[in-house]
């Protein structure tokens, strides 16, 4: 009697499976989408809101997120706690008053390098991405490395972060002649 139950229950699990699996490639089959032109637009959208926020401009930096109620980000701070700021509201108020508050000439971290993206797209509108990145000091002679991850969202024909969560080893710092 058991291997009975056994077997049904493998049989049921195995069809459990297999609709899994004919869900996923409906799924990748039905995304239409340029995934390399999804990628140029996705990384110009990141790269431009990076310079935006270390430049402190506040307008082009909130112009490349997604202002929607279900926005998110997260980062580590210096002494060991986290930051959240959950809604389009909490993260403007969050990084938009960092920006005014603390704005300055030029960049504070003229060089951005990312290293080695990994990308999935879940649909012809909704990307997510994680990787290393390297940020230089204002003199450039040194980097603090950060590990990435965002998730876009593409709306009005645009590509706008949805996510980001940002977790930097402060303690830590990288020699610039050792980044390649």
């Amino acid at each position: 009697m058991k291997i009975k139950n056994i077997t049904n229950a493998l049989f049921f699990i195995s069809l459990i499976l297999f609709a899994c699996n004919q869900k996923e490639k409906t799924r990748q089959s039905e995304i239409s989408l340029d995934e390399s032109k999804a990628k140029q637009e996705i990384l110009a959208t990141i790269e431009q809101e990076t310079k935006c926020f270390f430049e402190r401009n506040y307008d082009c930096w909130a112009e490349h997120w997604s202002h929607k109620d279900y926005a998110y980000q997260a980062w580590n701070n210096s002494d060991g706690s986290v930051g959240v700021a959950a809604g389009w509201s909490a993260i403007d108020t969050q990084s938009g008053d960092y920006i005014k508050k603390y704005k300055q000439d030029g960049t504070s971290h003229p060089i951005v390098k990312r290293d080695s993206i990994k990308w999935t797209f879940f649909s012809d509108s909704l990307a997510y991405m994680i990787w290393k990145q390297y940020n230089s000091d204002q003199d450039a002679k040194a980097y603090q490395a950060s590990y990435e991850t965002r998730i876009m969202e593409k709306s009005n024909g645009k590509w706008r972060i949805l996510n980001m969560s940002a977790f930097w080893d402060s303690k830590n710092k990288i020699v610039a002649d050792s980044i390649q």
